[in-house]
């Protein structure tokens, strides 16, 4: 192989490692977005469990005045 091949060969190499790279970076930054969206939904049910709780709790204590 001769130095230019050589050279050229590198560049192909150099370049499939900046494509992979790159490909690698998207995947993660799909993952770390889907991980925030499923935080930010289970914060949302964690609310709405909450609330849920809280108007029981209300009931029941309304019920218990009405006895």
């Amino acid at each position: 192989m001769t130095f230019q091949e050589d050279e050229q060969q590198y560049g192909r190499d150099l370049q499939e490692m900046t494509e992979a790279q790159l490909a690698a970076e998207q995947r993660i930054h799909a993952f770390q977005c889907t991980l925030n969206e499923m935080m930010e939904a289970e914060a949302k049910q964690d609310a709405l469990l909450r609330q849920a709780i809280d108007d029981i709790r209300k009931a029941l204590d309304g019920l218990g005045r009405n006895t």
